[in-house]
């Protein structure tokens, strides 16, 4: 189960969110304002944040770039509504991961969801077999 942060002004952004994320069995924090953005990211464990970019007349465009500093590792999503979408190398520049078109369609939150728990998948199994390696490469040195 993965924690999803969520903020967007328009009510379908919001519905499809709700939606897809509960399907998924992840949990969704759903919050109204930059500032709350902000506290909820440096105080609680996010997976992924979804951001579109014209809340706060705008301003949300800046999270693209102070979300994953405050929370390393964390994929950060703008939403773009099509007629902002000259946006989107700029929010990629600061440091989203991605673009989506608002609204967004419930299987492409749904693949984002999916890639994200494969990658964590997959990095658990590597971590695994690193220490497994590196302790039959020690067992080997004794013998």
């Amino acid at each position: 189960m993965i924690r999803v942060l969520a903020i967007a002004d328009d009510e379908q952004v919001r519905r499809v969110l709700e939606h897809v994320v509960a399907d998924e069995g992840d949990t969704l924090v759903p919050v109204r304002t930059i500032e709350a953005c902000v506290e909820t990211v440096s105080s609680e464990p996010i997976d992924i944040a979804f951001v579109e970019l014209r809340v706060e007349a705008g301003a949300a465009l800046a999270l693209c770039h102070h979300l994953p500093s405050v929370r390393p590792g964390m994929r950060l999503y703008a939403i773009l509504h099509p007629s902002e979408i000259d946006r989107g190398p700029e929010a990629l520049a600061l440091g989203a991961t991605g673009i989506l078109v608002a609204p967004p369609t419930g299987d492409a939150v749904a693949r984002l969801l999916g890639d994200y728990k494969a990658e964590q998948v997959r990095r658990r199994e590597v971590t695994t077999l690193e220490a497994k390696l590196a302790r039959e490469r020690k067992r080997t040195r004794r013998s």
